[in-house]
């Protein structure tokens, strides 16, 4: 399966969230929108 990309508009959206799974449901709690695509490192998660 290739990776998907979210994006609004033109500029890909690159979120780092937090989520609590609660009886087989996932239920985010907060997220920050990263100014950088791809992935992170952990440095830039802190």
């Amino acid at each position: 399966m290739p990776a998907r990309t979210w994006e609004r508009g033109d500029a890909p959206l690159n979120l780092l969230v937090l989520r609590a799974v609660v009886h087989d449901f996932t239920i985010p709690l907060v997220w920050v929108p990263l100014d950088h695509t791809g992935n992170s490192d952990t440095r830039t998660r802190m």
